[in-house]
């Protein structure tokens, strides 16, 4: 053993895993550079296909992707966070709301893993969906009602939002759950 106690030094290093290599702070700072690119870069693939499959089940309803950066060794940027504003405005009538906010709901969880907000977006446009289905069935009953014989159309024909249901087909009623006998 060496009086300066090297040796024992480095066969504790040696016990503990492999020799220790010794490398400067500059080739560390390299080294450590190295490894934040490769994770900006992990977290920037990530971030772009997150916003890109919002944007894309959103279609008409999505407005453009937005992105928060951060500048990554020799400056490049790396995309860290975005977002993708989705329309949770309701339209002209219950039918064509039902239908946008299916939409919206399916583009707020489109991606493969997502975030509260996006989960508060689809819980949002799902309850708005779902008044939507109910105004309908408001709707539906009342014109049931209305257009019965001796009732405020009698002897008319469609008006208001009957003429509305009269003109869907019947695949759309059964998609929005309503069923009506036209033929009367």
């Amino acid at each position: 053993m060496n009086p300066s106690g090297q040796a024992r030094r480095l066969t504790v290093m040696a016990s503990i895993g492999p020799p220790a290599v010794s490398i400067g702070n500059g080739q560390r700072a390299a080294v450590q550079a190295a490894a934040r690119s490769r994770e900006l870069a992990a977290r920037d693939r990530e971030v772009r296909a997150h916003e890109r499959a919002h944007q894309a089940a959103g279609g008409a309803h999505a407005g453009a992707i937005s992105y928060d950066y951060r500048r990554g060794s020799g400056g490049r940027r790396y995309a860290v966070g975005g977002e993708v504003a989705l329309d949770l405005s309701r339209e002209g009538s219950p039918g064509e709301t039902l239908a946008k906010m299916q939409q919206v709901r399916d583009a707020a969880l489109a991606p493969t893993t997502p975030s509260a907000a996006d989960r508060r977006i689809a819980a949002t446009a799902a309850a708005r969906a779902n008044e939507a289905r109910a105004e309908l069935a408001r709707g539906d009953a009342a014109l049931v009602q209305r257009d019965r014989p001796g009732g405020a159309a009698a002897g008319g024909g469609p008006t208001g939002r009957y003429a509305e249901v009269a003109a869907m087909t019947g695949g759309e009623l059964m998609r929005l759950g309503g069923r009506l006998d036209l033929s009367a």
